[in-house]
């Protein structure tokens, strides 16, 4: 007997597609959770420390990071939950957030490798190296996204109730970004360990508490970051024709302004 068929389509494969963004619903909302959960847990330090205090480049990249993760996760869930997406809204969409999110998670980085800098005394030595990671992983990171979205391939859904949008196809190159964050954050924990011992050793009595807690920060991030980025790319694998990027957006926003306000406080 024939399967039966709903306007061409297998009621098997709906049924899955379903699935799929029921889960990729809750990959959405997560992050936007725990986002929210960060913000409130760190308002007061930012209200006492960040905002009486004079604009600066650092400030502004402090707030970018901040807040732009917000509206990175909020067009995540738009384009997520939302019902009778067009597929040419749903590509414009992703796009841009894509884009934001490379962004965010650029600043992001910039502010942690200030700090590795600072704890290494503002070495220019220091400073070659850290801008050199920077160049290679930003581009890169550029040229994976660029490929990435290439590839995309959104379709209209199945139905005026199918929340989301329904992406039909793209590859795997974003997994290498998460590759990419992994081997950077690697490599600037290692300078920030070595830096750390370094300046602990010969710091003041008065300073081996920021040095502890830069210290310790960046141990804590790296483990955070590193299980995230892993969760991401094993997600990529297991689903890929699904966007996954917004895993990383809160953890890298929430790390890079943690490091800010470490250091201001």
């Amino acid at each position: 007997m024939a399967t039966p068929t709903w306007g061409g389509i297998d009621p098997s494969d709906v049924i899955a597609d379903y699935q799929r963004a029921r889960i990729k619903s809750y990959m959405r909302v997560a992050p936007a959770a725990l986002l929210l959960y960060d913000y409130l847990l760190t308002l007061g330090s930012e209200m006492n420390v960040m905002w009486p205090s004079r604009m600066s480049p650092m400030k502004a990249l402090y707030l970018y990071t901040r807040y732009s993760a917000f509206v990175d996760v909020t067009m995540a869930v738009y384009y997520q939950l939302k019902t009778d997406v067009p597929a040419i809204l749903c590509k414009r969409i992703y796009s841009i957030a894509a884009w934001l999110i490379v962004i965010g998670i650029i600043v992001a980085e910039v502010i942690l490798m200030v700090r590795t800098w600072a704890i290494w005394n503002r070495s220019r030595r220091m400073a070659a190296v850290l801008i050199g990671i920077s160049v290679v992983a930003v581009v890169g990171a550029c040229v994976m996204e660029g490929l990435y979205l290439k590839t995309l391939n959104f379709t209209t859904p199945p139905g005026p109730t199918y929340p989301g949008c329904h992406l039909m196809g793209g590859n795997v190159t974003l997994g290498v970004n998460f590759i990419i964050i992994i081997v950077i954050e690697t490599v600037v924990l290692i300078l920030t360990l070595t830096g750390g011992i370094q300046r602990f050793r010969f710091a003041a009595t008065g300073q081996k508490g920021l040095v502890s807690v830069l210290y310790r920060d960046g141990m804590l991030f790296y483990v955070y970051l590193f299980g995230i980025s892993l969760l991401n790319f094993i997600v990529i694998l297991v689903l890929p024709a699904s966007p996954n990027s917004s895993f990383i957006t809160p953890a890298v926003a929430d790390g890079g302004s943690s490091a800010r306000l470490t250091v201001e406080t």
